[in-house]
């Protein structure tokens, strides 16, 4: 395992912050359905949609190795995508819209 360098990446002066942060929001602008708001939480090409407070169970789920430590105590019970309830607290996509890529 390695560990991390004592060095701080720059992300600020360098631009690399900006190059990543547009690389993912050109990747969310693609998303298929389109996010709702955010957070808008995507496992194996299926959104979690209101139910992404349960994003561990739907990891522990779709893991196809040994079962990891922290899965042994997750519930698996997780809801149908789809399946339209109340929306938690999120900050939805039409109201935080500013750039356009």
């Amino acid at each position: 395992m390695s560990k991390l360098g004592t060095v701080p990446i720059d992300c600020y002066n360098s631009g690399y912050g900006n190059q990543i942060e547009t690389k993912y929001a050109k990747e969310t602008a693609q998303l298929n359905p389109p996010h709702r708001f955010v957070p808008w939480l995507v496992v194996n090409n299926k959104p979690l949609a209101e139910d992404y407070g349960n994003f561990m169970a739907y990891i522990c789920k779709a893991y196809k190795g040994k079962s990891p430590e922290a899965c042994r105590s997750i519930r698996y019970k997780t809801e149908s995508i789809g399946n339209e309830k109340s929306i938690p607290q999120v900050c939805l996509a039409e109201q935080g819209r500013n750039s356009t890529y």
